[in-house]
């Protein structure tokens, strides 16, 4: 029985550790992290999590067209 828990556990954790492979996206406009978000995935409320892929970015209410924009592929 503890075998078995242990290895529930192990596949527990590997299913919560999968993320989406990571992807560079150049910011096509002068933006705000709320329209890249909408722009790279449809979805303003995925901006918080563009803001912790990205920590040099320094203010999330002006990104540079140009700027090199870490995100999810999905």
């Amino acid at each position: 029985m503890r075998r078995l828990a242990a290895r529930f556990n192990r596949l527990i954790v590997a299913e919560i550790n999968q993320k989406p492979p990571l992807v560079v996206r150049i910011a096509q406009f002068d933006c705000t992290v709320h329209q890249l978000a909408h722009e790279f995935y449809g979805d303003l409320g995925r901006a918080d999590e563009l803001v912790k892929l990205n920590p040099h970015i320094k203010h999330p209410a002006f990104i540079a067209r140009g700027e090199l924009v870490n995100s999810y592929a999905k």
